[in-house]
């Protein structure tokens, strides 16, 4: 794995980590949490991962997308 792909597993498991102590989450609020050095398209993208792996679940709620562990 490049370099790129290690640090995002890495962030997954940041994303991941978080979730399991809040009920639901945005994008806007995982890159809060996360820092400002990371951009929302980038949160967005690793969070489209974890849906399509089966790990998170999206939601929507008034036309916003929401992520959950369960």
């Amino acid at each position: 794995p490049t370099a790129t792909q290690v640090a995002n597993e890495s962030l997954k498991v940041v994303i991941l980590n978080y979730l399991e102590t809040v009920d639901s989450a945005s994008v806007t609020d995982v890159q809060k949490y996360i820092g400002n050095d990371i951009s929302n398209q980038k949160v967005s993208a690793l969070m489209k991962q974890l849906v399509e792996n089966g790990q998170i679940n999206k939601f929507y709620e008034k036309r916003k997308a929401y992520f959950s562990i369960r």
